[in-house]
C-alpha cells in the first residue's frame, strides 16, 4: 500500500510532505469456518457478507510506518528556545542576554533609578 504523508517538521514546525509504502498481510474467519469457531470475535476481523473492513487494519499498518520524529531535513537546527524564531533565519551571532534569577531583584532595583 502508498500512502501521502503531511505534517510538520519536529524541529522548526515548517510543514513537510514525504510518502509511505507499507505492506499488509491480515487474517480474516470466514463465517461457519474452524478459524471462527475456535477463535474470539476481538481476536481476529471477521468476512462478513463476502466484505472485510481493513480500515483499522491499513490505520494501524500506516501509523507504525510514520517516523516518531519527523524532520524537514536531516541537519534542521529548530527554534531558538528563547524569542522561537528559526535558527536558519537568525544570524549568526544570534543570543539573548540570560540573567540569573538570583540577581534579577538587584537588577530591577538599580534600572529604576
Amino acid at each position: 500500500m502508498h500512502a501521502a504523508l503531511a505534517g510538520e517538521c519536529a524541529r522548526c514546525l515548517d510543514a513537510l510532505t514525504d510518502e509511505a509504502d507499507v505492506e499488509l498481510s491480515e487474517l480474516f474467519a470466514y463465517p461457519a469456518s474452524v478459524t471462527d469457531e475456535t477463535t474470539d470475535e476481538d481476536e481476529l476481523p471477521r468476512v462478513v457478507d463476502e466484505l472485510v473492513d481493513v480500515e483499522q487494519i491499513v490505520r494501524d499498518a500506516v501509523v507504525l510506518a510514520l517516523p516518531l520524529a519527523p524532520l524537514c531535513r536531516s541537519d534542521c537546527p529548530g527554534l531558538c528556545p528563547d524569542c522561537g524564531e528559526k535558527w536558519a533565519d537568525l544570524a549568526p551571532d544570534h543570543g539573548h542576554e540570560t540573567l540569573d534569577p538570583r540577581w534579577a531583584a538587584l537588577r530591577g532595583r538599580l534600572s529604576a533609578d
